[in-house]
């Protein structure tokens, strides 16, 4: 039996020593305050997914048709990118070409760390020489400042408060006299 109860201790936590009850209130307060901290933290995270869907929404459903159609058609451009490259990619022989593109992306993942540094400084010098003869990006960063200045949830709906309920006088043709 002695061998038992050793045995048994190792395989179990060591009781811990009572507590005072200062003691338990202060790692409850501890436990709760690390909660809060959390659940902020989480809330934060979820307001900023909320203001990206209604960015979204925004463009979508065409409440400025100058930024819907700007977005539009970078995103139907992407696509025909992205259709004439499976397009050249089906030429090759017994139409492995598509399938090629996640395999590459996989091989490319699981190179040992030497190779994928040497991936990353590939790629780096393809970028320098790219922004060497062509200059640098200047689409994305545009785009991106585009989508800064699209108003999210409060302000959409107060561009909407404003359409539908702010009347405005017709433009006068006549001169002043």
């Amino acid at each position: 039996e002695a061998k038992q109860k050793d045995v048994s201790i190792c395989f179990f936590e060591e009781e811990e020593e009572p507590q005072s009850l200062q003691e338990r209130s202060k790692e409850k307060l501890r436990r709760m305050v690390e909660m809060e901290v959390r659940l902020a933290k989480y809330a934060r995270q979820l307001c900023e997914y909320a203001a990206r869907l209604e960015k979204l929404r925004f463009v979508c459903t065409l409440q400025d048709p100058y930024v819907s159609m700007l977005y539009g058609g970078t995103a139907l451009g992407l696509a025909v990118v992205a259709m004439v490259f499976f397009w050249v990619l089906s030429w090759l022989p017994l139409g492995i070409g598509p399938s090629l593109v996640p395999l590459g992306l996989g091989i490319a993942a699981l190179l040992p760390d030497a190779r994928q540094e040497q991936l990353r400084l590939l790629v780096l010098q393809a970028k320098q020489i790219k922004e060497k003869h062509l200059g640098p990006d200047r689409l994305f960063p545009g785009l991106l400042n585009l989508w800064r200045r699209v108003p999210d949830g409060p302000e959409a709906a107060h561009w909407e408060l404003f359409q539908g309920h702010v009347l405005l006088p017709l433009p006068n043709n006549k001169k002043p006299a």
